[in-house]
């Protein structure tokens, strides 16, 4: 075995030499538990850094891979850590009323997932990462309601009702809406022929098509548009005497 640096031994028995490595050094560890994160979509478990561990800040920077086993950023100290948790300052769960699970699903956009959506279970939340992966950790047994944050129009379902008992508990997904109307202003009087405005509500950023029809059945496309930081994007249409009726519809 060559020791390439920046490593960590509980005894002397890897004869660690090389710069930054530790022998016979105790590693600080947290018991084995679900500290949040997914490997290839799973809830992962981690050995936590207790905080005054002697890994934390002594791994190699231009080694180090960009993210821990649990897919946090590193470093999030001056240097990143040795081994496969990268500590926070927040990273270790206090337990002092027996085992703790978690809550994990995805939230979709589509068949995308969709990240930066923070879900809610039990006064507990977690955000969703890039690929829309989120892992609500620290639970203990009981019946929790999982709800994501409304964003624009909502998810479906609005929320889910998850209990756990004794175990983990994985696949609670979340689909966000497509844009919806959320209002149509009439023109004022005195000139009731005049452009009217349409307010769409959706998911923050998002680009997507507004089709108009007279009779529900034959659809064109009338404009696209991007919504905005709140998840809203408004524009006019105009009366028409050719069209005594028209709708609209987002997709």
């Amino acid at each position: 075995m060559t020791d390439g640096g920046h490593n960590l031994s509980s005894d002397a028995s890897c004869k660690f030499t090389g710069e930054g490595s530790l022998n016979s050094t105790n590693p600080r560890l947290a018991p084995l538990a679900n500290n949040g994160g997914f490997t290839n979509g799973l809830v992962t478990r981690t050995m936590a850094l207790q905080t005054n561990s002697p890994a934390i800040d002594a791994g190699d920077d231009n080694f180090c891979p960009p993210t821990d086993q649990r897919g946090i950023a590193r470093p999030q100290g001056m240097h990143c850590d040795i081994g496969a948790f990268e500590f926070n300052g927040s990273s270790t769960i206090t337990n002092e009323t027996g085992p703790t699970f978690a809550i994990g699903g995805r939230i979709l956009d589509g068949t995308n997932g969709l990240g930066g959506v923070v879900v809610t279970a039990g006064g507990r939340s977690a955000t969703s990462d890039s690929q829309g992966n989120y892992s609500i950790v620290g639970l203990t047994n009981d019946t929790y309601l999982v709800a994501p944050s409304p964003v624009g129009a909502g998810f479906t379902p609005t929320n889910q009702t998850v209990l756990l008992a004794g175990a983990d508990v994985v696949d609670v997904n979340f689909t966000a809406n497509a844009p919806v109307a959320r209002a149509i202003v009439a023109p004022p009087a005195p000139n009731p022929a005049g452009p009217f405005s349409l307010q769409f509500v959706g998911l923050p950023q998002k680009t997507f098509n507004i089709e108009t029809s007279t009779n529900l059945a034959d659809w064109i496309v009338f404009t696209n548009g991007v919504t905005d930081s709140n998840g809203i994007f408004s524009t006019t249409a105009s009366n028409s005497a050719l069209f005594p009726q028209q709708f609209f519809r987002s997709r």
